[in-house]
C-alpha cells in the first residue's frame, strides 16, 4: 500500500525540510463499510514514515516505508476488519497485526525509528484495550516524511503501475495525531513544515476528499467507488 500512486490516497503528508521524521502518532475511529451485493471492496487507514515521493521538492523517499492501520474489506457483500503492518521493500504486502478491529472502535497506532535502520510499528484497539508491536530494519531509511492516509488498496503493482481493489463506502473518517522531527514533537495541526494535502481520484472521478486542518485533525470524506 504505497502512496508513490498519489490517485489512490487522502490525506496529509509532512515533509521534515529540516532534520528527519522519527516518530508518526495517529489516531481514528474505524468506519463501518457499507458492502455491495457482490464483488470486493476495500480502504486501509494508516499512518507511516517515508510513504511519499518528492513532496515538495524532498529527495525520492520511496524506497523504503514503514506503516501501520487498519482496513474495511467487502467480499461479496460481508464486512471484515483488520490490523496491519507492512515495511518496504522487504515485506511487499501487508501483515496481519493481531489486534480485533470492528467498525467503531477507536484506534491509536504509531511508527517510531529506533536507531540503526530499527523501526516499530504499534497499533492499540483503544475500545478493546488490547494492542500490539512489530519491529523491522530498513536499511537507508531517509525518514524525510510522515503520513496520515485513507487509501483505495492496491490489489497488484509492476514497476510504477498499480491495479486497485475499489473503494469500500465508509461515509467519513476523522485522522488526528503527531509527527516528532529531531526531537520535537508537534501536533498534526501545527507543524510547521510544509505539507501536502491529497484526494482519491480515478478517471476523472473524485472518490474521497480530506479537509482542511483543526485542532482535531482532518476528516476523509467517502464522496463515490
Amino acid at each position: 500500500m504505497t502512496t508513490g500512486q498519489s490517485r489512490n490516497w487522502a490525506g496529509y503528508i509532512v515533509g521534515a525540510t529540516k532534520g528527519h521524521v522519527t516518530c508518526v502518532e495517529g489516531t481514528w475511529t474505524q468506519p463501518k463499510v457499507r458492502c455491495p451485493s457482490s464483488g470486493q471492496t476495500s480502504v486501509a487507514i494508516w499512518v507511516g514514515i517515508d510513504g511519499s515521493s518528492a513532496v515538495g521538492g524532498l529527495p525520492d523517499s520511496s524506497a523504503t516505508l514503514a506503516q501501520t492501520g487498519t482496513t474495511g474489506d467487502c467480499d461479496q457483500g460481508s464486512a471484515t476488519y483488520g490490523a496491519w503492518f507492512e515495511f518496504l521493500p522487504d515485506i511487499q504486502q501487508i501483515a496481519p497485526m493481531s489486534v480485533p478491529v470492528k467498525a467503531g472502535d477507536k484506534i491509536w497506532a504509531q511508527v517510531r525509528w529506533l536507531g540503526k535502520g530499527k523501526f516499530v510499528a504499534t497499533l492499540i484497539n483503544l475500545t478493546e484495550l488490547v494492542g500490539t508491536t512489530q519491529t523491522w530494519t530498513l536499511s537507508q531509511a531517509p525518514l524525510l516524511t510522515a503520513e496520515w492516509v485513507v487509501e483505495e488498496p492496491a490489489a497488484r503493482c509492476s514497476g510504477s503501475t498499480c491495479t486497485f481493489v475499489t473503494l469500500a463506502r465508509f461515509s467519513t473518517v476523522t485522522l488526528n495525531g503527531a509527527v516528532t522531527i529531531s526531537g520535537r514533537r508537534y501536533r498534526l495541526a501545527s507543524v510547521p513544515f510544509p505539507y501536502l494535502r491529497t484526494s482519491i481520484n480515478r478517471s476523472g472521478r473524485t472518490l474521497a476528499v480530506p479537509s482542511s486542518l483543526s485542532s482535531k485533525g482532518f476528516s476523509v470524506t467517502w464522496k463515490s467507488s
